[in-house]
């Protein structure tokens, strides 16, 4: 590895954190922007670049090198979560437009900095090995190829608990650009991700090298080119036919949650489902799926409520996937309110398995640490809707209909890729995502948590049908693409050709291996260049 220096000035320290910062902002971009894609491919060799300049004399410090990290994951969270503000003035929650202002102000900087302080440790980690690999003599590829090893294995720690929410992967930024992310079907989500990084890393060396300059900006180019060929050609070749293809059909009620499902009357609402559910199946819908909680109704203490769907379903032959609540009973006397998708057969009867979402929303469904919350934030549960801990599902619960097998998630289930793949791996023939979204107005949340349904289809090869209250709704094929899809802010439904596939990708049969591999990768890197600097220094 070459010497790009020999001091590390304060004012150096100040361009390193501006240079690590300049790629933060530009990774985020493609999270606000989807035309910019193509900068979730080169920002990272920013942190990469910014990490080999603290360390161009071999003595910068680990708390150095986390520095500069931070320098560049804040500015990244920052941007991709920025739509958190949309939500002003959170009116539903009864709170004052000053406090609401000051709470999403507060969430989003609070957010940056969670989700940056773990992260931030991939600075000192790369160095540290970069350091280890340059010592023992090995190619500087070994080194290189950890930097991406290691975005992917934070990644994946985003998803073991609540204070990391995988939302904000580099491949969610891709999802308009099929190509890229074809790959997924093979690896998952992070392989995507692991690539985007290994591009970076190698874009970063060729930038500082000169004497294999074209060697690491061709490797580059290559790990680019190929994963787009590839996602070209898989998504250009015909695909076996499947087994069965059913007319579906996504509903968009538009009652926003935020006011407006409150201030009606449980009729108007149900009233208004019903017309479009008759209007789909005019068009030809034979399965009609509802977004989240949009008959606000507990259907499994009032089975009543079910009778005019069970009797639409009846009259038109279809299929109902309902969104409503679903009440769960503790053995101590209290209580829980789940949301819940029922599914409704053409001979008027209810599927025994009512599917009940998994994941929760922090603090929008539950408060977690809530004893410790309450004590040293307690302005946080003073919102309403956190007054009380929603209840969750424990397993996939699909719905066994006359068309197949389906797998149900639920808004927040569709951003974790294990959840869809357990899904698929017990039987699931088709995937829904029934969502309400409303809370973030137009603002770009609605993309990006599309995006995420997108990676899920090309994850698993399933068709997926995604209702949601407000929008957007839309039907997405087993390789990402949206055939049909209806705006924000609309009334209607979303309208297409659907295939129930029994096939399985490598993602289903494998799942997430690449994170064990990335670990493995790093654990045979550390001691292959350990035992080879303390050879050197026996020979010394």
């Amino acid at each position: 590895m070459e010497n790009i220096g020999t001091s590390f000035s304060k004012r150096k320290l100040r361009i390193t954190k501006l240079i690590s910062a300049a790629g933060g902002i530009l990774c985020g971009l493609p999270f606000m922007v989807k035309e910019l894609w193509f900068l979730g491919w080169i920002a990272s060799a920013f942190l990469v670049l910014a990490l080999f300049h603290a360390d161009s004399d071999g003595k910068c410090s680990m708390r150095r090198a986390y520095a500069v990290a931070y320098c560049f994951f804040y500015p990244f969270y920052l941007c991709g979560f920025y739509w958190i503000l949309y939500m002003y003035p959170m009116e539903y929650a009864g709170v004052t437009p000053l406090f609401s202002a000051c709470v999403l102000t507060f969430g989003l900087l609070a957010m940056a900095v969670l989700f940056s302080l773990p992260f931030s440790f991939i600075g000192p980690l790369f160095v540290y090995i970069s350091r280890k690999v340059r010592q023992s003599g090995m190619p500087v590829w070994f080194a290189l190829v950890s930097f991406p090893c290691l975005w992917i294995i934070f990644e994946w720690i985003q998803t073991l608990t609540w204070i990391g929410v995988p939302f904000v992967w580099l491949a969610v930024g891709q999802q308009y650009m099929l190509p890229a992310v074809q790959s997924a079907s093979l690896f998952g989500t992070l392989f995507v991700d692991f690539l985007m990084a290994l591009v970076g890393a190698f874009a970063a060396f060729a930038f500082i090298t000169k004497e294999k300059r074209r060697v690491f900006a061709s490797a580059a180019l290559a790990v680019f080119l190929l994963n787009i060929g590839f996602g070209a050609v898989r998504l250009f070749i015909p695909s076996s036919e499947a087994e069965n293809t059913v007319t579906a059909a996504a509903v968009q009620g538009n009652i926003s949650s935020i006011d407006e499902k409150w201030n009606m009357e449980y009729a108007d609402i149900k009233e208004v489902y019903l017309d479009l559910i008759n209007d789909a199946a005019d068009d030809g819908a034979e399965l009609v799926v509802l977004s989240e909680s949009a008959v606000p109704a507990y259907f499994n203490v009032n089975p009543s409520r079910f009778s005019p769907f069970a009797e639409i379903a009846e009259n038109r032959g279809i299929t109902i996937l309902l969104g409503g609540y679903y009440r769960i009973e503790h053995s101590d006397g209290s209580y829980a309110s789940g949301n819940a998708i029922y599914s409704v057969n053409p001979d008027g009867t209810v599927g025994e398995d009512q599917y009940i979402k998994r994941k929760l929303v922090p603090f929008g469904e539950y408060v977690p640490m809530r004893p410790f919350i309450e004590t040293v934030f307690p302005a946080l549960t003073e919102i309403s809707m956190l007054a009380s801990d929603g209840g969750r599902g424990e397993d996939s619960a699909l719905h066994d209909t006359v068309y197949g097998k389906i797998g149900s998630l639920v808004c927040y289930d569709s951003v974790y890729n294990t959840l869809a793949l357990e899904s698929v791996r017990d039987g699931a023939e088709l995937l829904s995502v029934s969502t309400d979204d409303s809370w973030f107005e137009r603002s770009p949340e609605l993309y990006l948590h599309l995006g995420h349904s997108v990676l899920r289809s090309i994850e698993n090869g399933r068709y997926l049908v995604r209702a949601a209250n407000t929008g957007i709704s839309a039907i997405i094929d087993h390789k990402g693409r949206v055939t049909d899809q209806l705006p924000a802010d609309a009334v209607g439904y979303s309208l297409g050709e659907i295939e129930f596939r029994s096939g399985n990708t490598l993602f289903t049969a494998v799942g997430n291996v690449i994170v064990p591999v990335a670990f493995l990768y790093l654990t045979v890197i550390y001691i292959s260049a350990f035992i080879r600097i303390l050879r050197t220094k026996n020979k010394v």
